[in-house]
């Protein structure tokens, strides 16, 4: 057993496999944060936690600055620990990721992908509101 070290998860963010999962995973992750529902100014989505969201959304897909945000969120999901942790074997046979080469095969999805699909979305809200201003 081992650890997942830093460099295995920016290679990791350098694969284009990894990013293209990462984005339907954020395309639909926005979806939802638009349909949620605002639970006036307590409980657990107060109206102005869910409106910066909502106005976070807008930002990220935004034609101009989309990618800017994908490159964000696909760094963020590749530096999750499970994600990480998953893509390296780590808990069982260590395998470094040192190449995109290797990256994209470690995010490759199919029958038994390293990196699940729940897993890039659990990344990817759980960095969501990390991304927004005054939450």
């Amino acid at each position: 057993m081992a650890t997942a070290t830093l460099s295995d998860s920016y290679w990791l963010g350098q694969s284009t496999v990894f990013k293209n999962r990462v984005q339907v995973s954020l395309l639909t992750y926005c979806n939802t944060v638009t349909s949620e529902t605002p639970t006036g100014p307590t409980g657990s989505m107060p109206t102005s936690t869910h409106q910066q969201r909502k106005n976070q959304v807008a930002a990220i897909l935004n034609p101009s600055s989309f990618n800017n945000w994908l490159t964000q969120f696909t760094n963020l999901a590749a530096s999750d620990s499970n994600v990480i942790a998953a893509a390296t074997n780590a808990a069982s046979t260590y395998s470094a990721i040192t190449t995109i080469t290797q990256g994209d095969a470690a995010a490759a999805d199919g029958q038994t992908p390293l990196i699940t699909i729940t897993l890039i979305n659990n990344a990817v809200a759980a960095s969501f509101n990390s991304t927004v201003s005054g939450i």
